[in-house]
């Protein structure tokens, strides 16, 4: 199995070309995507974790192993990635197991386990 943390580093090692393009759009989305994560009426390591589920539901690998490296600096503790990956799986089915081995493979990475 690949180690995930080298994953998410290579892509997002490719996905600068398309971030030095400086598509008007794309700056539009970086913006908001930045808006979104700021802390508010929920702090960022809630917002990391909540996105994380959705990336996790979605099968989306970008999403839930950046989200997931989010959710741990901003000060996820084991237990509440482990309760987000429950919730997620108790709303989207069985399905959502397919999306969990990453967390599950980056936290082994981490030092989680």
């Amino acid at each position: 199995m690949q180690n995930q943390g080298q994953w998410l580093e290579e892509f997002l090692a490719c996905r600068k070309n398309f971030d030095n393009e400086k598509s008007e759009v794309w700056e539009l989305t970086l913006q908001t995507v930045n808006a979104a994560f700021k802390d508010g009426a929920l702090g960022s390591k809630e917002k990391h974790l909540m996105a994380l589920g959705i990336g996790v539901k979605d099968h989306c690998a970008p999403c839930t192993l950046g989200h997931l490296q989010g959710a741990i600096k901003a000060g996820a503790t084991k237990e509440e990635i482990l309760e987000t990956i429950g919730v997620t799986i108790s709303m989207s089915g069985t399905t959502a197991m397919g999306g969990a081995w990453m967390v599950f493979k980056m936290m082994e990475e981490e030092g989680l386990f």
